[in-house]
């Protein structure tokens, strides 16, 4: 995980802790010109940002950012005054994934979670664009439901729950995905779920435990199984995956046709 901030001194020990407790690389930024400059270099970083860091209200070029990148996850840490609420109050309806008040709702352990969960955001939108040509040849109700289930896996018991949510025949929405290239509904749930679970593994704060139930599963072994047949290792070998190798194998896994593998190997895994 990279994280690229831009704050005033005394806002940067509380990050720097969460950031070691996580393992992240940090890109500190010291104009708002490097800021944007970072941002067009790494578009997949999570991005700490204060409005008021220079003394000048950012909050429209904060927006700006997230007009052209709105798959960026931007975390604005500010501190408790006027001008900052202002800020936040313009930068609302532009998709800030969290404001986080200092010295009143910064604890470390706390930082730590939304910075990986605002990472697990930025792999999820990536494997969504990456899934956009397939997801196109779909009925737009199973397109929606797809989107959704990688979104909010832990809303979903199974891959069957598409059924429901799309309102489509399960004999109709089986012929759908297959035509669209993507895997039968199973695969598509283990992905979603896996998919979240490694964004907590990326924290090594959480135990296998602690990640299989912040990403839905009842039971870790459930877990185990998941990660075994998705990439041939147990979730504690995954601590250190790339985002890229972890998108790599999960598309390749959502693609059976293209990857060239079949898709009845998974049906002795549990859908959750």
């Amino acid at each position: 995980m990279l994280v690229v901030s831009y704050l005033p001194p005394p806002l940067l020990p509380r990050l720097a802790d969460s950031l070691r407790d996580i393992g992240a690389d940090h890109l500190q930024m010291s104009s708002w010109e490097e800021v944007a400059a970072a941002v067009r270099r790494f578009p997949r970083s999570v991005l700490v940002l204060d409005p008021q860091a220079d003394r000048t209200n950012r909050a429209e070029d904060i927006a700006s950012i997230l007009q052209e990148f709105p798959a960026a996850p931007v975390i604005v840490y500010t501190e408790f005054t006027p001008a900052a609420l202002q800020a936040m109050k313009l930068l609302a309806p532009y998709g800030v994934y969290e404001t986080i008040l200092f010295q009143i709702e910064d604890s470390r352990p706390r930082f730590g979670r939304l910075l990986v969960r605002a990472a697990t955001h930025s792999l999820v939108v990536r494997m969504l664009d990456d899934l956009r040509p397939e997801c196109r040849l779909l009925p737009p109700s199973l397109a929606d439901a797809v989107d959704d289930l990688f979104r909010r896996p832990h809303a979903y018991t199974s891959g069957r729950d598409l059924i429901l949510t799309s309102r489509t025949p399960s004999t109709s929405l089986q012929r759908a995905l297959a035509e669209a290239g993507l895997a039968p509904p199973k695969q598509l749930f283990i992905a979603a779920r896996v998919l979240h679970a490694i964004g907590y593994l990326h924290d090594p704060q959480y135990t296998v435990e602690q990640v299989a139930d912040q990403a839905g599963y009842q039971n870790p072994r459930v877990l185990t199984q998941h990660t075994l047949a998705v990439f041939g290792a147990r979730p504690s070998q995954l601590r250190t995956l790339s985002e890229d190798d972890t998108l790599a194998t999960l598309l390749a896994w959502t693609r059976p046709k293209l990857a060239g593998q079949t898709t009845t190997g998974s049906s002795r895994y549990q859908d959750n």
